[in-house]
């Protein structure tokens, strides 16, 4: 967006068509990254969708597109046209199965820290699925819910790994490191700081 106009310059669509609720919200981390020999000004983001996008911030080309937790609705991201590839996952919700989705939330608007010293996308990550199913027609109530479909976490047992502290190349999706997480992740931020 222009700062002086107002004017949008360029948009990028994370999830077209988002049934499953994971819209891209999260927030966008401006990055310098060197990409085949030469400096390309970026943006980072680490979508509830289970991808971590890398989009060019002059013009939104899409860079990289990878997965950073489980993801089952789509086999990976188109680079040329931006989209999702979907999986069956699709097809059966749509035909009224319920369904269970990887991931119910890649993050859940925690942000997320880069580390220009080494390249790398710290993330604190939901990995749990969401098990959904269209709802049959009702008559909306004003101030209800109405999103026209029920949704659940299935039943999580102590010590069941929810999440990760991760560290992420966001170019290839490569982990370097991660910490399990048996409690679901909090809402604070993760940080990126000079001594490690």
């Amino acid at each position: 967006m222009s700062s002086r106009s107002g004017d949008i310059a360029c948009y990028f669509q994370y999830t077209p068509n988002d049934v499953y609720d994971v819209d891209g919200t999260d927030e966008n981390v401006l990055a310098d990254i060197e990409i085949d020999g030469r400096l390309r000004e970026v943006m980072i983001q680490a979508n509830k969708n289970g991808f971590m996008y890398v989009l060019d911030r002059r013009n939104c080309t899409l860079i990289a597109a990878n997965p950073y937790v489980k993801v089952n609705w789509a086999s990976r991201i188109d680079l040329t046209t931006g989209r999702p590839v979907l999986t069956d996952v699709y097809k059966r919700f749509l035909a009224g199965e319920e369904v269970e989705i990887w991931p119910s939330r890649g993050t859940n608007a925690v942000p997320i820290a880069f580390d220009p010293n080494t390249g790398l996308v710290y993330a604190s990550t939901w990995d749990v699925p969401r098990v959904q199913k269209i709802s049959a027609p009702k008559p909306e109530v004003l101030g209800a819910n109405s999103t026209g479909v029920t949704s659940r976490i299935p039943p999580v047992r102590p010590g069941d790994v929810l999440g990760h502290f991760v560290a992420i190349n966001p170019l290839t999706g490569e982990k370097k490191w991660e910490v399990p997480l048996t409690d679901f992740p909090g809402s604070a931020g993760m940080l990126a700081t000079g001594g490690g």
